[in-house]
């Protein structure tokens, strides 16, 4: 697993429609189609931002930003030029807009967030800065679906460890000097899906593909994980089908093509297994002031099975509507019956600072070695 993992991180960025995205893509199918699986893929286009450079200028010091999705399409560029930062409470028209604490640490855009850019935009405001109660102190983003109206202005996206510093100079209302360049572009997304022939129901194993920035420590281990799986299960007497999906930071767009239209239907399909965000990244817990997050949620007909598979392994369960933000959301909401669903956050989720370094090898193979016993049981192999 360390070799694939090197792989991975080599892909770099892994956005939906990057570079990185494809290699990834591109890395599993080379291992699918060998094995016997049929391939076949789904793209999705929609107009965006490409290559965003922010940056905030207060004295002598630069601070680096980034474009929370989806920035207003209109957004002009490049922009640049002195502005007051203000607090949402004594905002005129023409400031840029602080937030006063830093947002919360979740993997989605919130409606509480949303309504604070939206008063923001009333008032005037030219953009709307915030950060993140990340542990990593980085750059943090949320996805957010890129089909969903725009931002009503741009949210400039900071480091949490500058945060005091800004915070200060907006209860000050000091001038800084906003840099923010974009090339408006238009992305495609593909998503794969690769089928085995069997009898009977059969098993679906599906994970993203693209995330924020490297999201190494994110989407790695599951990507990592399917294949392995894929492999393990090419000769089985059941039929199989791997999905790789894209567009997951911006809607999971891959995720409902696939459902839409490559998927089996819910009565071909004995067991769905999904494999999210950071699974088995621990290898930086004693680095950060937050220990690595895991998850798994089952549904009733499958949570024996699940409990006694992951039972030592410490993950938290969950019920089925905790799970309705992700991609086993969408899975559960198609109508899939026996859904296995399993997540994590570390401290470097959904920043720069995701460079794979929090993956834990050994730990991902107790994962495989749980998840293949479930399969096991589930099909009557053992």
């Amino acid at each position: 697993m360390s070799e694939k993992l090197r792989q991975l991180v080599s892909f770099g960025i892994r956005r939906t429609g990057s570079a990185g995205e494809e290699r990834t893509r591109d890395w599993i199918a080379a291992a699918l189609e060998p094995a016997g699986y049929r391939l076949r893929s789904i793209a999705f286009s929609a107009d965006t931002i490409a290559d965003p450079a922010v940056a905030i200028k207060l004295s002598s010091e630069t601070y680096e930003g980034f474009l929370q999705w989806m920035p207003p399409i209109s957004l002009p560029a490049p922009l640049e030029g002195s502005v007051r930062l203000s607090l949402p409470d004594d905002a005129r028209p023409g400031d840029c807009v602080v937030r006063a604490m830093p947002g919360p640490f979740s993997a989605y855009w919130t409606d509480t967030l949303e309504a604070e850019v939206v008063a923001a935009a009333r008032q005037g405001a030219a953009a709307y800065l915030m950060c993140t109660e990340t542990p990593s102190g980085s750059i943090f983003a949320y996805n957010r679906s890129i089909r969903s109206f725009d931002l009503a202005i741009p949210v400039i996206l900071y480091a949490r460890r500058d945060h005091d510093l800004i915070l200060a100079a907006a209860r000050q209302k000091h001038q800084a000097r906003l840099s923010l360049s974009a090339t408006r572009t238009s992305v495609a997304g593909v998503s794969l899906i690769g089928a085995r022939p069997g009898k009977g129901a059969g098993l679906v194993i599906s994970t993203p593909m693209t995330g924020w920035f490297g999201s190494v420590a994110e989407r790695a281990p599951g990507i990592i994980l399917a294949r392995q799986l894929a492999e393990a299960y090419a000769r089985a007497p059941f039929p199989v089908w791997i999905v790789a999906s894209s567009g997951h930071e911006i809607g999971h767009l891959g995720m409902q093509q696939v459902l839409g239209a490559l998927a089996p239907s819910p009565e071909e399909v004995r067991l769905w297994i999904h494999l999210g965000a950071s699974l088995g990244a621990t290898a930086q817990d004693e680095d950060y002031p937050l220990k690595s997050l895991h998850f798994r949620m089952a549904t009733p007909g499958i949570e024996d099975l699940v409990d006694e598979a992951f039972g030592s392994m410490g993950l938290s369960p969950l019920d089925p509507a905790q799970m309705r933000n992700g991609e086993t959301g969408d899975v559960l909401s198609a109508g899939y019956k026996d859904v296995l669903g399993l997540t994590g956050v570390a401290a470097t989720f959904h920043t720069p600072a995701d460079d794979g370094a929090a993956v834990n090898t050994d730990r991902l193979g107790l994962y495989e070695m749980a998840l293949r016993s479930i399969i096991d049981r589930r099909f009557g192999q053992t």
